[in-house]
């Protein structure tokens, strides 16, 4: 199955399954998937089509307010609104990667689109749970790593559901997609080598290291992560070679030096950030690079430290013996970055850093 094959039947499930979210991400992928060089197989969008029978997953959880359920259906609108007219070029062969990546992986996996709408979708429900406390609370309801362990990294199928789903939305959240138009349109710049050494810290799903080793194919790749099922879902993306290693172990009895260090989307997860930016900071090599992206104001199941703005981001990297070279802000549902901050919407923060010299210390 071509990858506009299989996003159009994700998003005819997701669009039987739930319209209300549909219309946050719909018109934007129907777009791209008709911008395409591979044009989609019906003319009616990713929308159109029949699905299989499964039951229709509730729009919202029981628990989720009337506040929020009019707040979704607001952003709804305006994503609607903001995605008019043919996609920029660029956006349509990043968006052709992207996706080409995703359904080359749930195909050697065997997940089909109705597996992954399921596993998607109901982590959407769980988000929205969270939201309502975040909004109601201003603060995670997970408190500490003890409690997410518990919660979520030792349920086997919830983190296949939960890698499933963040794998996802690399293609379906505009936040996250710019993210990574922004690393893609920048990783020549600052890799100055055909053959890095790279370090990634939690891969998760394995994507980053899947686009590196894509592109430098001489390069050296270490994935560490604490949790081996989540090992097992990286070395599905990444795929084996001599080059590659997977440690299940902890990055801070690593005394390497690294050209490129990943830290994706890991910051919030943790109770005490500020160390492992330090012990990356040792990590990397005199012109070495990290990559880091955090989401601010992002309620979800196991992130438990509150960014609120990216500010807060790129001061926390700038005290860690780290220097922020560029970065961007990404915020969600079409809003800019300033209305985003003061309405307490996530921004997706991506900085390209580097280790700062004895004289900036």
């Amino acid at each position: 199955m071509k990858y506009d094959e299989f996003f159009g039947e994700v998003m005819r499930e997701i669009k039987l399954r739930d319209s209300l979210h549909y219309k946050r991400i719909g018109k934007r992928m129907d777009a791209l998937l008709a911008a395409s060089t591979i044009a989609p197989r019906e003319s009616g969008g990713c929308g159109s089509g029949n699905s299989h029978d499964a039951a229709k997953l509730e729009l919202c959880s029981s628990k989720q307010s009337h506040r929020e359920r009019e707040r979704e259906r607001e952003n709804g609108k305006r994503c609607e609104q903001s995605h008019t007219g043919t996609p920029p070029s660029d956006q349509l062969l990043a968006f052709e990667e992207l996706c080409a990546l995703i359904t080359a992986y749930c195909r050697d996996t065997a997940v089909t689109p109705a597996r992954l709408a399921d596993h998607y979708l109901w982590l959407v429900n769980i988000y929205r749970i969270e939201a309502v406390y975040f909004f109601e609370h201003g603060s995670y309801r997970c408190k500490n790593q003890a409690e997410a362990d518990a919660a979520v990294y030792s349920n086997r199928e919830l983190m296949e559901r939960y890698m499933h789903f963040l794998l996802l939305t690399q293609a379906l959240w505009q936040a996250h997609f710019d993210t990574y138009l922004y690393l893609t349109d920048r990783l020549e710049k600052h890799i100055k080598t055909d053959a890095p050494t790279v370090l990634e810290i939690g891969p998760g799903h394995g994507f980053f290291s899947r686009l590196i080793n894509n592109r430098y194919p001489s390069a050296a790749l270490d994935l560490v992560d604490i949790s081996a099922q989540s090992l097992e879902m990286s070395r599905k993306m990444v795929g084996e070679g001599e080059r590659i290693r997977y440690i299940n172990g902890n990055v801070f009895e690593f005394d390497g030096k690294y050209d490129l260090i990943i830290l994706g989307e890991v910051l919030e997860h943790l109770d005490s950030p500020r160390q492992i930016l330090r012990k990356i900071s040792e990590l990397l090599s005199e012109r070495g690079i990290l990559w880091i992206t955090v989401p601010t104001n992002s309620p979800a199941p196991d992130h438990v430290y509150l960014f609120r703005s990216r500010s807060e981001v790129l001061a926390m990297i700038e005290e860690s013996g780290l220097s922020v070279i560029e970065s961007g802000g990404f915020p969600a549902d079409g809003f800019d970055e300033q209305t985003a901050n003061e309405r307490k919407l996530t921004v997706m923060v991506g900085a390209f850093c580097a280790p700062k010299t004895t004289k900036e210390q």
